[in-house]
């Protein structure tokens, strides 16, 4: 084998890869996006943790929203006092916190350990494997109790209470809502944060099956709908559902339920 081919070879592969390092170089300089810096600055601000409590995919989006003003400076429902003053002196505006209009409560008024299960399941434990298969609790339409809720919350602010139903700390819940999306009974929902009542059910099966399988389910009874003296009441789908602009909490409707399925907060 003649050596001086070979070096002449690694000479020529050594040139073109210096050439097309320098191109990509040159290349990647010309085609590189500006960030503006004010974008990184409350990038820097914002608690990084991609929640979406405040509308956007990612914090990174939400910086840039809030440096073009097409968010508020308060968008982040997360961040501190301190980081959220900094975004205002940074856009030369005050910051006020913002607060909270709503509150997660669960539409289930029977957890797991309160009811016979309907099988052994042995798969994966998670709402949603065994949702899939159909669920393993009597009702249909009742909380799964395998904390899918809990894993998804990055704020520790929920965690599966003794009943086996969901229970929340208001102090830490930032409402990004994660908890709402991963259920897949969808029996997490958010209510008026000065609401004071709710419905602890999502059973939409006709009473007399209601009654076979809970016996604190809506049974589609009425009564509360012809004793809210605010016509806050209307059952659908025979299931009671609260009109919060028209609840004025005279709690006839807490005192007459003969399930108990609509609880006072």
């Amino acid at each position: 084998m003649d050596i001086s081919l070979v070096l002449q070879a690694v000479a020529v592969l050594g040139g073109l890869g210096l050439l097309i390092g320098a191109l990509l170089a040159y290349v990647g300089e010309k085609m590189k996006v500006q960030i503006d810096p004010k974008v990184e600055k409350i990038f820097e601000l914002l608690p990084q943790l991609n929640c979406g409590a405040c509308g956007y995919a990612g914090c990174e989006l939400a910086a840039e929203a809030i440096a073009k003003g097409e968010a508020p400076p308060n968008a982040c429902l997360v961040g501190g006092e301190e980081e959220l003053k900094l975004i205002g002196n940074l856009l030369g505006l005050k910051v006020e916190k913002k607060l909270y209009s709503d509150k997660p409560v669960v539409n289930c008024g029977k957890g797991r350990n309160e009811v016979e299960t309907q099988f052994e399941y042995e798969g994966l434990k998670t709402c949603a494997a065994v949702n899939a298969m159909g669920g393993d609790i009597p009702c249909s339409y009742g909380c799964l109790g395998f904390g899918d809720c809990v894993r998804v919350c990055p704020f520790d602010a929920v965690h599966i209470g003794e009943k086996g139903l969901p229970v929340f700390d208001l102090e830490k819940c930032t409402r990004c809502r994660l908890c709402e999306k991963a259920c897949p009974r969808k029996i997490i929902s958010f209510v008026p944060n000065d609401a004071g009542i709710y419905v602890a059910c999502s059973n939409k099966d006709i009473g007399k099956n209601v009654r076979e399988v809970c016996n604190v389910g809506c049974i589609a009874c009425k009564i509360c709908e012809k004793n809210c003296p605010n016509s806050a009441f209307k059952v659908e789908e025979n299931l009671a559902k609260v009109d919060y602009d028209k609840c004025q909490l005279a709690l006839v409707c807490v005192e007459k339920c003969p399930t108990k399925c609509i609880k006072q907060i």
